[in-house]
């Protein structure tokens, strides 16, 4: 049983370790830019393609995603020792990609979280998106490959497939009025990430939930910081209303055309 046991642990740190790289990329090569479109790409022409589905269809979706989404963090937990040597206190859900994904089944399988559609969906897009487009340090020692980096891409592009899926059924319409509620969102959630930093890193700035505490690139001036994160994740949030509408308007134009067609 013993040589079982021991087998078993020689086989999951083979898998699921860390490779170590040769071959470093860094945000601005262009590995980078391959990886972001096909991270942010995919869910996003998957959203799209299956836009047209039934409504049951459409359910069904939704939940596997909620369900890989939530499968997908619960089982990291336990194979975390075999890649960091023990569990990661930096992962509980105290960034907002993490606890967007936990908002994410809630609102799926709980109508009260109706209300909180919005500013889900909004997260759900712009959050896991952010990840993947300033990663800063995530290839600079491990190979793509190496189990962490690809669950890690793999919740992230499941978290923006869920946000945009919401978006192209229609089941979240965006308007101008409603993009007070994930901007005023960012304040509990910037409370919740303050109490983790609290709990687990009170004296340390290199655990940085919600990238609170500093600048992990270095650009920005420490006394403006929060101000230049705040004002950014607003922008973000713009441009997501601002290329919804592009596309709401594309579609309208498209389908005006295509009435025009039929009456000639």
């Amino acid at each position: 049983e013993s040589i079982i046991i021991m087998s078993l642990n020689e086989l999951f740190y083979k898998v699921f370790s860390n490779k170590p790289t040769s071959n470093p990329i860094n945000m601005f090569s262009w590995q980078h830019l391959l990886i972001v479109l096909f991270a942010i790409g995919i869910p996003v022409l998957l959203a799209i393609l299956l836009r047209k589905k039934s409504i049951k269809t459409q359910d069904l979706l939704l939940k596997i995603a909620a369900y890989l989404i939530i499968g997908l963090y619960i089982f990291d937990f336990f194979v975390q020792p075999f890649w960091a040597g023990s569990m990661i206190v930096n992962k509980l859900p105290f960034h907002i990609c993490t606890f967007t994904g936990l908002l994410i089944v809630f609102t799926t399988f709980n109508k009260k979280f109706e209300k909180l559609k919005i500013v889900v969906t909004v997260w759900a897009v712009l959050a896991p998106s952010a990840y993947i487009l300033f990663p800063f340090a995530t290839f600079e020692s491990t190979a793509i490959y190496s189990y962490s980096i690809v669950q890690s891409y793999l919740y992230h592009m499941i978290e923006i497939f869920w946000g945009v899926y919401m978006l192209t059924t229609g089941r979240v319409t965006l308007k101008w009025k409603t993009i007070w509620q994930p901007i005023v969102g960012l304040f509990p959630m910037a409370l919740w990430a303050t109490i983790g930093q609290e709990l687990y890193f009170p004296d340390s700035i290199g655990e940085n939930f919600m990238a609170l505490r500093t600048d992990v690139s270095g650009i920005v001036p420490h006394g403006v910081y929060i101000l230049a994160l705040f004002t950014a994740a607003c922008l973000a949030i713009a441009l997501i209303y601002l290329i919804y509408f592009i596309c709401i308007k594309i579609k309208s134009k498209k389908l005006n055309a295509n009435k025009d067609c039929k009456h000639t």
